[in-house]
């Protein structure tokens, strides 16, 4: 779930990023739908890649956790 929240997250915002850009370009929100499609696919695939990301991030820590909690057990005894 957490993946598939990450990839339509960062798809919307590519999404309203190109939106914005056509906006500010004073042209037709609905005038090259490739174009959408192109940065919809390049955020969903930095969505997609942060996710992996996060996950090692998450990793890290609860080993890096574990050290610690072995570490303060062996110094009080």
């Amino acid at each position: 779930m957490a993946l598939a929240s990450y990839i339509l997250g960062f798809s919307g915002v590519g999404f309203a990023t190109r939106c914005w850009q056509l906006a500010i370009e004073r042209r037709n929100v609905f005038d090259n739908f490739f174009g959408h499609l192109i940065a919809v696919g390049a955020f969903g695939t930095a969505g997609f890649f942060l996710h992996g990301v996060s996950q090692r991030q998450q990793n890290a820590l609860e080993d890096r956790k574990q050290v610690l909690i072995e570490n303060r057990q062996k110094n009080s005894q």
